[in-house]
């Protein structure tokens, strides 16, 4: 088939290697290079630069690279389509998302929707502010979850909330029992900070020198997960939406601190699809319903009722 050769084409220039498309491809390397090279004959053009170690792409071949992405997303568009009509409920989605909506958010936002949908499958990935936008617009993820901050060209928001940065820390830590915290009061305790997160590092340091504190981080790194055990452990105070702390808030264990900065107080957290290519019916019902869950957790918790006081017993 037509969309097999463009797979072939397409994992060559995901991997950068014919050798390693193969491999993920459970094919024999001359079977792909066989159909390169017929491709290339076709065309009349070479569509790579064979080097030492891998291949590159040519004019020609970052031409047919993008026929290539697309095709192949509108043949897997139309399939789920297709799938939908017969009422398989069929359909693979590729999400993006900021680490710390793995924690709870999107976990139950998909166990959720496979009750729902058992034939949906999904690939859920990690990263940046910065990059969740990236991988959208190029088509590497159907669906972003990020702050929407910075360049949103080529990108639609399917539902947005506001949410705040807040500074979080061990119940037993000594800012625990404030109501709203200062960045010049959280720069006298160890601070653990994500390494190197645009556009939100640069947001909370920026801050900092216009409240003319010095924060000394005495963690700083990439990993959420070690960060959030950090902070269960008393260890440093650090700066999250809620969302990174849910269980850990709910269970008493930890305490997220409003800022009294308002420039962090405001920051949306968005779904994001691409505004040039039409989602399919499986991504599509996967953004309506994680935009409903987004849109859950902007209302206002119901208030919890004051107990009365009980009798004292009988002697």
């Amino acid at each position: 088939m037509h969309a097999q050769v463009l797979r072939y084409l397409e994992e060559v220039v995901r991997r950068g290697s014919i050798r390693k498309a193969a491999e993920a491809l459970h094919i024999a390397s001359s079977a792909v290079n066989r159909q390169i090279l017929k491709l290339e004959a076709t065309l009349g053009a070479p569509l790579f630069e064979r080097r030492t170690g891998g291949v590159r792409l040519t004019l020609a071949g970052e031409i047919l690279a993008r026929h290539a992405r697309e095709t192949l997303y509108g043949f897997a568009r139309a399939r789920a389509s297709i799938d939908d009509l017969k009422g398989l409920k069929t359909g693979h989605v590729k999400i993006v998302a900021l680490d710390s909506l793995m924690v709870d958010f999107l976990p139950v936002a998909l166990e959720e929707f496979h009750r729902l949908y058992p034939g949906v499958t999904f690939s859920v990935m990690a990263s940046g502010p910065s990059d969740v936008g990236d991988e959208v617009v190029s088509g590497e993820a159907d669906i972003g979850l990020s702050f929407a901050l910075g360049n949103m060209d080529h990108l639609r928001l399917i539902a947005r909330i506001p949410t705040a940065i807040q500074a979080v820390v061990a119940v037993g830590h000594p800012l625990a029992r404030r109501r709203v915290v200062r960045l010049v009061d959280c720069a006298r305790y160890p601070l653990g900070l994500v390494h190197d997160t645009l556009p939100l590092t640069p947001l909370l340091e920026g801050e900092f020198v216009r409240a003319g504190a010095e924060p000394a981080a005495f963690l700083r790194s990439n990993s959420i997960e070690f960060l959030r055990q950090a902070v269960k452990a008393g260890m440093c105070v650090a700066f999250f939406t809620r969302l990174g702390f849910v269980h850990e808030i709910d269970k008493r264990e930890v305490v997220a601190i409003p800022l009294a900065e308002t420039r962090l107080s405001g920051i949306p957290l968005a779904i994001i699809v691409s505004a040039r290519r039409p989602l399919s019916v499986a991504a599509a019902a996967v953004a309506d319903h994680l935009a409903r869950r987004l849109q859950n957790l902007a209302k206002p918790a119901a208030p919890v009722k004051p107990r009365g006081r009980r009798r004292a017993r009988a002697a």
